[in-house]
């Protein structure tokens, strides 16, 4: 029996269905181990407890909960503990279970900032190797930066990953919601929050230059940025064809998604950017900057859409975007085909293709999204 113990901040469904998919297959026991439920302002967001499958889930990290979870995997579990000292409870039952010897990794995105705040938490986490580092035998560097910025604070090559999101395709209830899009015209939508980083201040400069091209941009979601953004439309007269649709449980906004044409996410930075693995697995490709930890995907495959890094060459992706007009349930079927990469069964796989190497005899896996199709 192969025990693994995930210890997390809060439930997600970002990281609950490969993980669940985990849970069933055979020979394999799964915890799944939580600081706390969805806080106010994810809840806020539209996010929902997700379902873990077989695995049993526990939420509240105390000391004896931990010490009890501890005991009870054994010292063969692999325990995969959700940064390293970022969450109070985590870092309390990461500790224990270094100084006790046992099977220990860290999964994790790289460091949200840059400048002056991306250098501290360098900083922060290259102290944080050198106390406990040598004690991690594997890394899940989540994102296109994120393995080189593990190497920085100081792991070796041979113990860091690449990883990423698997969520699930469509589930069985999910259908478009066609009464937000117009009949005609290329639909582009953007989920998330509505904020400086983001960037969708970019997005929408661009779309004003792009002349008369026929399209329709769905905003969903939040944030302190969104009157700002509703004056910045007005001023550049584009109020008739972007709509601000606010925030909408992930499951609503899985069903918008199902229906548009493009996902755009111009992020300023993103760790990863998980919606960009949840437009692919429904056939939708994407345009991201390359400061987005998923361009990792979108890269693969010129189908998948575009990775910009300019103004300029934002304005370049969303006009061949447009220009194609509506997505085809051709390309929808090849997208999807090709997105099985990153679906919950693949990460699975791959996890313990890692685990295999690290601790037995397997060759070092390739990541799923980096192999050669046929």
């Amino acid at each position: 029996m192969t025990n693994l113990v995930f210890w997390q901040n809060m439930p997600t469904h970002l990281q609950a269905y490969w993980i669940r998919s985990l849970a069933g297959q055979d020979g394999v026991s799964v915890r799944v181990i939580l600081e706390s439920e969805i806080p106010e302002w994810r809840k806020h967001m539209g996010w929902e407890p997700p379902d873990y499958g077989l695995c049993s889930v526990m939420v509240g990290i105390t000391p004896k909960l931990a010490d009890t979870v501890i005991r009870e995997a054994g010292s063969d579990a692999v325990h995969v503990f959700s940064g390293l000292g970022v969450y109070p409870g985590v870092h309390r039952a990461f500790v224990a279970c270094v100084e006790a010897g046992y099977r220990v990794g860290v999964m994790a995105e790289s460091s949200l900032a840059n400048g002056v705040q991306g250098i501290a938490r360098g900083l922060r986490g290259r102290i944080r190797y050198l106390r406990f580092g040598r004690r991690v035998q594997f890394v899940l560097a989540i994102g296109e930066a994120a393995p080189a910025w593990w190497r920085k604070i100081g792991f070796a090559f041979d113990r860091v990953f690449e990883f990423s999101y698997f969520p699930p395709g469509p589930l069985s209830r999910e259908t478009p919601i066609e009464e937000v899009w117009p009949l005609a015209g290329t639909r582009l939508l953007y989920i998330g929050q509505l904020i400086h980083r983001k960037g969708v201040d970019r997005l929408l400069h661009a779309l004003s230059q792009l002349g008369g091209a026929d399209w329709k941009l769905v905003l969903v979601g939040t944030g302190q940025e969104e009157a700002n953004l509703k004056a910045l439309t007005e001023k550049l007269h584009l109020a008739n064809r972007v709509q601000f649709y606010g925030a909408l449980a992930n499951a609503e906004a899985m069903c918008v998604l199902s229906g548009a044409d493009v996902l755009i996410l111009p992020s300023r930075f993103d760790g990863y950017g998980a919606v960009v693995n949840e437009a692919l697995c429904r056939g939708v490709p994407v345009i991201c900057s390359d400061q987005c930890g998923g361009r990792q995907v979108v890269e693969m495959d010129p189908a998948f859409g575009s990775v910009f890094s300019t103004p300029s060459s934002l304005r370049t992706a969303m006009a061949k975007w447009i220009s194609r007009g509506r997505r085809s349930e051709e390309a929808t079927r090849s997208i999807q085909a090709a997105a099985r990469c990153v679906a919950p069964e693949s990460g699975a796989k791959y996890f313990l293709q890692i685990l295999s190497h690290v601790y037995k005899t397997g060759l070092r896996p390739i990541a799923p999204w980096k192999r050669i199709r046929a």
